[in-house]
């Protein structure tokens, strides 16, 4: 089943600069919203004004969602690495009440002659429920070691079911013909969200090339919640522009396109002369109730702020 999205007229709910000053004043992009109490806190990816790459984190109250307050930056770049020497992008947190609290992000490295794609993953934790945090990674968490990852890796996202971790991670795989990277979605496991496998012999989600319009190369920034009997995934994918799209599984490894117009995605994009006029990427996603919430990023990657919307939750 399709979700029908209303948009908050407000939009942007998320201004560069609103939040956390001159940490975020040349971009805010949405990373995950989580609720913590009767608050819900955002992790997202800031950019300053001295060009650095942050994570910042903002509350408000789940009551009303969009009264966002500042509370600085967490985590910047790791100059001694090459792997995040530029800093940290659009991370998500996994809260937890038997040992610290876990972050992935996608990382910012030394890029190497005309290279187009130079991301991979860290991974950082938490021993204060999610408000400092420090990195545990000075290589990349996930190894570039498949060939559908052997470009490099990128931003994450961590579900855990029991004892078992699961992470869904954009991964780029190779060049096309006119130089473009061709990326998915792909999948590892973990006993203890330290130490990754990866079962699977190709991506989750792959980018489906010469088979939308714009061509798809690329598929990234995903985002899993628990539906019904089954899972929902929010990816950006792109041709030359992002959109966001959906997609649902049964089991967490199969996944199917939710029918949306494949120009537009699940969002589409704002009116003309908006924030958000071409580009929409980078959704995250709570649920509240029967009510979905989702904050996104718009034009630039967040140059311009973040939108929001909400949807009806197809409870079956």
């Amino acid at each position: 089943m399709t979700l029908h999205w209303r948009f908050d007229a407000g939009n942007p709910v998320i201004r560069p600069g609103q939040l956390n000053g001159a940490l975020d004043a040349h971009g805010t992009a949405t990373g995950q919203v989580i609720q913590v109490g009767d608050r819900y806190r955002m992790y997202y990816w800031g950019r300053g004004d001295d060009g650095v790459n942050r994570i910042c984190i903002a509350e408000a109250p789940v009551d009303h969602p969009n009264q966002w307050a500042g509370r600085g930056a967490v985590l910047g770049p790791q100059p001694e690495t090459a792997y995040n020497c530029n800093g940290p992008v659009i991370p998500a947190v996994l809260p937890r009440d038997d040992g610290p609290w876990l972050m992935v992000m996608g990382t910012n490295a030394q890029r190497r002659g005309s290279e187009m794609f130079w991301w991979y993953t860290g991974l950082a934790q938490s021993e204060d429920e999610g408000l400092t945090w420090r990195y545990i990674t000075t290589e990349p968490l996930i190894a570039p070691d498949r060939w559908y990852d052997a470009l490099g890796t990128g931003t994450a996202f961590i579900l855990r079911e029991g004892e078992l971790y699961h992470m869904y991670y954009t991964a780029g795989a190779a060049y096309d013909e006119i130089g473009k990277p061709i990326v998915g979605i792909a999948y590892a496991e973990s006993r203890d969200g330290l130490h990754w496998t990866k079962p699977l012999n190709d991506w989750v989600v792959a980018p489906r090339r010469n088979s939308v319009s714009p061509v798809e190369r690329w598929v990234a920034k995903p985002c899993v919640v628990r539906e019904g009997n089954g899972y929902r995934m929010w990816v950006s994918a792109a041709g030359d522009d992002y959109r966001v799209y959906s997609l649902t599984s049964s089991d967490g490894i199969a996944w199917a396109w939710d029918d949306y117009d494949p120009r537009l995605g699940a969002l589409g994009i704002g009116a003309p002369g908006s924030f958000d006029d071409t580009k929409r990427s980078y959704a995250t996603v709570t649920r509240a109730d029967n009510e979905y919430r989702l904050w996104y990023s718009g034009n630039g990657y967040g140059a311009t702020g973040m939108g929001y919307a909400t949807a009806a939750v197809d409870i079956g």
